[in-house]
């Protein structure tokens, strides 16, 4: 875009349930792709990364804004290491919502906050709100997370080509 390079991935994290070595290859994955990726671009990670980051920030503040849903847990501990190690912000616990909008995961007994953006820190200037979609997930059970981002574009002048006029 312009002069911004941005980067966009897509993530689908192991479950809760999953072996203890499939999530560390995901995570190990992640942080050679992130690694790879230059400090000046732009990076928008986003996915079902299956995991709970909670309403409490703690000691967490750099990467997380502390309004989130539910409780923690070693998943979503492994989110929260992941952003802070590569300065990233876990974007959707950063604004006010209520419990019903902050839900992307909902079976008959279970509600949970499991789809997150993360975004570099520096570029927090860039989005300006993240939300869920009610009753338009592609599946029932799944909500769709969006992402609103302000990126200018900065248009190129053309360059004038003169065409020579004879006159007769």
């Amino acid at each position: 875009m312009g002069r911004d390079t941005i980067n966009v991935i897509s993530t689908y994290a192991p479950k809760v349930g999953a072996e203890d070595h499939l999530k560390e290859k995901f995570w190990i994955d992640m942080e050679g792709l992130i690694q790879s990726i230059p400090t000046m671009e732009k990076i928008f990670v986003g996915g079902d990364l299956n995991g709970h980051v909670g309403k409490d920030t703690g000691q967490y503040a750099g990467a997380y804004g502390g309004l989130g849903f539910g409780v923690h847990n070693n998943e979503g501990q492994a989110i929260i290491d992941f952003s802070l190690a590569y300065n990233l912000k876990i974007v959707h616990t950063c604004f006010k919502k209520r419990d019903e909008h902050l839900i992307t995961y909902k079976s008959r007994t279970q509600k949970s906050h499991i789809d997150f953006f993360l975004v570099r820190n520096p570029d927090k200037k860039l989005w300006t709100n993240c939300k869920m979609i009610p009753r338009d997930g592609i599946i029932a059970q799944h909500k769709v997370l969006v992402l609103n981002v302000r990126i200018q574009c900065i248009k190129q002048k053309r360059q004038q080509v003169l065409i020579p006029r004879v006159k007769w």
